[in-house]
């Protein structure tokens, strides 16, 4: 009885299944996971691979088992600094870190897991995978995205920006002008005299000045825009372009009450186009007789080494550190719109002009102080590739 109940009792325990069997059960477990799992022993071994892990690296299960997987994951000799397997393997704790791979070009999250024996002792290091490359290209498209309609925003509130303030610009001297007109036909039809009528007729020949100084602003932006210059290079001196143009200035600097100071030196000759110093020199006497109205300007021209340097100095309202790089963009300006009428353009201008001729514009300023701006252009003219 006893040793029938002795066989019936073992009959019902079943033995434990055999090692080789618990490691086919577990190769069972980690193919069926999606993502690469790796078994690595903490000598940095390959000890066991899912399928997923030989197919994402073009390789058989068992052609990945014994090697270093460090060699075989990464093309390396040693572990990196970074290893998550070798953070495990000194710490005892799990380990998450993303990296890139050199061997598939893709970034992978990697998750390392001690795997510890009875005794707690680390026997390996359960890597787990994941692909995280088209994450961070869904993310990088979606980055740009943004970007480029924060772009478009910006160029859309630009445009209408520009826009209204070009209308109310164009509007100003075209509402000048009519009223100089009815009121010189009014004189034509008294009979006025001759003393009248010449003031009429300057008033309406400044207008049109200014008009056509911005019709020509508005072109030059579009030429500008698409690197359509047309640029003639001759031999020319600085200081007597500075000179013509301050005659031709003068007007202007007279209303605004500024008193142009150019102690003139020597000739400083540069192979230059007439056109763009022309620009460089009208656009930053105006804006320093538009901001520094009522003060002195001074003016400088030298040569220095293989360089011409323009400077051109006001007393004005200044300029604040943050501004100083912006004010040279398009449509920009350092002040409200309603102060100070403009297109925002002349620094924009004189930046594309001294670049076309191979230089450079910088500006010194603090606020309340005045502003210098400075023109560097080489002596012998653009390069040929900037020509």
């Amino acid at each position: 009885m006893s040793s029938g109940d002795d066989r019936e009792g073992t009959a019902q325990v079943p033995p434990p299944p055999p090692p080789a069997s618990m490691k086919a059960r577990f190769e069972q477990l980690l193919d069926a996971v999606v993502d690469n799992l790796a078994l690595i022993a903490p000598d940095y071994t390959i000890l066991m691979a899912n399928e997923t892990t030989a197919r994402y690296f073009n390789a058989k299960k068992e052609d990945l088992v014994g090697q270093k997987c460090f060699t075989r994951f990464q093309q390396r000799t040693t572990p990196c600094e970074d290893c998550p397997v070798a953070a495990t393997v000194r710490t005892g704790k799990p380990c998450v870190l993303e990296k890139r791979s050199d061997v598939t070009d893709t970034y992978l999250e990697l998750h390392t897991t001690p795997v510890l024996d009875e005794a707690g002792r680390l026997v390996g290091v359960l890597e787990h995978a994941k692909d995280t490359t088209a994450r961070r290209r869904a993310a990088a498209a979606a980055a740009e995205r943004e970007h480029l309609l924060a772009q478009r925003e910006e160029a859309i509130q630009s445009r209408d920006n520009f826009l209204s303030v070009a209308s109310h610009e164009l509007r100003t001297p075209i509402t000048t002008l009519h009223l100089q007109l009815e009121l010189l036909m009014r004189q034509v039809r008294a009979g006025d005299g001759a003393d009248g009528l010449k003031g009429r007729l300057e008033a309406v020949r400044r207008q049109t000045r200014r008009l056509t100084r911005l019709v020509d602003q508005l072109l030059d932006v579009s030429r500008l825009a698409a690197n359509r210059l047309q640029v003639e290079l001759e031999e020319l001196d600085l200081v007597e372009v500075v000179s013509e143009q301050l005659a031709g200035h003068s007007d202007t600097c007279l209303r605004a009450g500024c008193e142009v100071r150019f102690p003139a030196p020597g000739p400083v000759v540069g192979r230059w186009d007439r056109t763009r110093l022309e620009q460089i020199i009208a656009n930053l006497l105006s804006n320093a007789t538009k901001y520094g109205a009522g003060r002195p300007v001074e003016i400088a021209v030298e040569a220095a080494a293989s360089l011409a340097r323009l400077t051109v100095r006001d007393h004005g309202i200044g300029i604040a550190p943050e501004d100083q790089q912006r004010i040279f963009e398009r449509f920009e300006r350092a002040v409200p719109t309603r102060s100070h009428l403009g297109l925002g353009l002349g620094l924009w201008i004189v930046r594309k002009a001294a670049e076309v001729l191979g230089g450079e514009v910088r500006v010194s300023s603090r606020v309340g102080e005045g502003a210098t701006f400075t023109v560097e252009l080489p002596l012998g003219g653009p390069k040929p590739a900037q020509e």
